[in-house]
């Protein structure tokens, strides 16, 4: 146990939250639009995404 009560795995294969391959986006780009109605905070997205990739698996 991790902390006390989170399972560790031993194999990080097991770890994957995809089994198969073939269900992974191409090149590991997942594609997305803005709504046209958020063009005003288009940068504060950007910011907020660009936080989510450097802080996690994602």
């Amino acid at each position: 146990l991790y902390q006390g009560d989170i399972i560790g795995f031993e194999n990080i294969a097991v770890r994957y939250a995809i089994a198969n391959n073939t269900r992974i986006w191409p090149g590991g780009v997942i594609p997305y639009k803005n709504d046209i109605g958020l063009e005003d905070i288009k940068d504060e997205i950007a910011k907020a995404l660009k936080h989510i990739m450097d802080n996690t698996c994602i």
